[in-house]
């Protein structure tokens, strides 16, 4: 798990006997590689039980800056009326994040099993 968190340039902050924690702000390489499978998630956990691999990420920091994309297309669509203004920020934010989130969720699957099957 190590190295695919190398490879996705995902530093490791927390070590233990079973686990690895990594933290990652969005900031901290603005203009880093966006093709990774974990580019959106900025902190996670593995960790080993009984024989299978567990993990908990978060994308907050992505769902942020979605957000403020959505903020944008709203001063935008307020032109037309407050309603307006409010569905095309609301498609905005479900388009931004939500493509970015399925695209990681069946990304990030195939790292981590990839991963796990060649240790």
């Amino acid at each position: 798990m190590e190295r695919l968190l190398d490879k996705q340039r995902k530093p490791v902050t927390e070590r233990g006997p079973n686990y690895l924690v990594f933290q990652d702000p969005l900031w901290r390489e603005p203009f880093g590689p966006n093709w990774l499978a974990m580019v959106i998630y900025d902190r996670g956990r593995f960790w080993v039980e009984g024989g299978r691999v567990f993990y908990e990420l978060r994308s907050l920091h992505g769902m942020i800056f979605c957000l403020l994309g959505a903020v944008m297309v709203f001063l935008f669509g307020l032109a037309e009326g407050l309603a307006n203004g409010l569905k095309l920020a609301a498609l905005a934010f479900g388009w931004l994040y939500g493509m970015n989130i399925l695209l990681a969720l069946a990304r990030v699957q195939s790292a981590i099993r990839k991963a796990v099957e060649g240790a």
